[in-house]
């Protein structure tokens, strides 16, 4: 798994995968967000007000695919985008297994001859 691109208030910041302590000071800041793991996801970000010596807890919830977005909030996402991964996925398993069946009936036939 790769960390996730992070920009804040329009500066990348390094992060890590799990918590991550980024100190600013008080005031309006806007936290972006993007998935960089075998082509960029669709970008998410959220706007959080610090107060002096406050600590803001966000979250990220990454997507299941690259093809739609993570979540961001200041409470626990849940990860989207699980339902079409799952769809896709069992698809692509289907066909394998039918592909398998079906050279299995050719092969068969090709020897029985």
């Amino acid at each position: 798994m790769v960390a996730p691109d992070v920009l804040l208030d329009g500066r990348r910041v390094f992060t890590a995968i799990g918590p991550t302590l980024l100190p600013v000071p008080p005031g309006a800041h806007r936290i972006d967000v993007v998935e960089n793991y075998l082509g960029s996801s669709t970008p998410v970000a959220t706007v959080v007000n610090v107060a002096p010596g406050q600590l803001v807890d966000v979250y990220y919830a990454p997507p299941f695919t690259r093809f739609t977005s993570g979540r961001i909030g200041v409470v626990p996402q849940e990860r989207p985008g699980q339902g079409p991964a799952v769809a896709v996925y069992t698809y692509v398993a289907v066909s394998f297994v039918v592909m398998l069946i079906l050279m299995m009936i050719s092969w068969v036939a090709v020897l029985s001859i």
